[in-house]
């Protein structure tokens, strides 16, 4: 079997579908690198603490990281830094949505034939698409773009 069609014993998606998915992921991992180094930035030491490595929903636990590393640097940074922040830290909310829809999607056969991850969702399986993936890690892209653009400024 080629891998790029099956892989343990698992049929795959097509490969184009793969890789969104791929790009998604790692979008993602570094948006979440780029809230980590806020942390870091704003709290000094916070974000290398033991709370960092607790099992539970990660992504929530470091948006409620920053918002506690925003109030902590809140007297240092500026009013416009800090409303920058807190509207990161809001936007975070959806983007960590479209992370777990896909994270905690399940493989189904598509009409096609082909497989595709679908989440379960208003009575219904409702597909995770290609265009949605892509959509997604363009989010997560910007929002990492922004967070570092605020982090630089704090040097």
């Amino acid at each position: 079997m080629n891998i790029r069609h099956a892989i343990g014993g698992i049929t795959l998606p097509p490969e184009p579908y793969v890789v969104d998915i791929g790009a998604f992921v790692f979008a993602f991992a570094y948006l979440e690198g780029s809230v980590v180094d806020l942390i870091e930035r704003l709290d000094p030491g916070k974000a290398i603490g033991p709370e960092m490595f607790d099992a539970g929903p990660t992504a929530s636990r470091y948006k409620s990281m920053l918002s506690g590393a925003i109030d902590a640097a809140s007297d240092r940074i500026g009013a416009a830094t800090e409303a920058e922040l807190r509207q990161l830290v809001e936007g975070f909310d959806v983007l960590i949505r479209a992370r777990n829809d896909v994270l905690h999607a399940r493989p189904m056969t598509a009409p096609d034939g082909t497989q595709r991850l679908y989440r379960w969702g208003m009575g219904r399986a409702i597909e995770i698409t290609a265009e949605g993936l892509r959509a997604a890690a363009v989010q997560f892209a910007e929002a990492a773009v922004a967070n570092n653009r605020v982090c630089s400024r704090l040097l």
